[in-house]
Formats: C-alpha cells, structure tokens, sequence
C-alpha cells in the first residue's frame, strides 16, 4: 500500500473540494438534530434521514 504524502499537489487537489462544502454548517446542523431526534426516539434512522446523510457527505468522499 501507498503511503499518504500530503504536500502540494495533495492539497491542490482536496483543496477545492473543501470550498465546494464549506457553507453547508446549516444542513450539517439539521441533519443532527434529525438523528439525534430518531435515534432518541426509535434508536435507528428513517430512509429519508440516512439518504440525507449520504448526500450531504458524498462531495467529501
């Protein structure tokens, strides 16, 4: 397996794919207030919420 170097051309890479997501603070917080509201209610995840989730972080992956 590869080593990580994390230099400029790594960075030049990850970093726009930082600001394409960075103003999205207030679906971050709605989404975990919607887990946190499910699982204290059924201790697990609604389709709906779960799917949400995974569209908020696919652009990161």
């Amino acid at each position: 397996m590869d080593k990580l170097v994390i230099d400029d051309s790594f960075i030049s890479k990850w970093h726009p794919k930082y600001d394409e997501s960075e103003d999205d603070e207030k679906e971050y917080c709605d989404l975990v207030a919607k887990v946190s509201e499910e699982l204290s209610k059924s201790d697990t995840l609604s389709e709906e919420v779960f799917i949400g989730i995974l569209n908020w972080k696919s652009p990161r992956v």
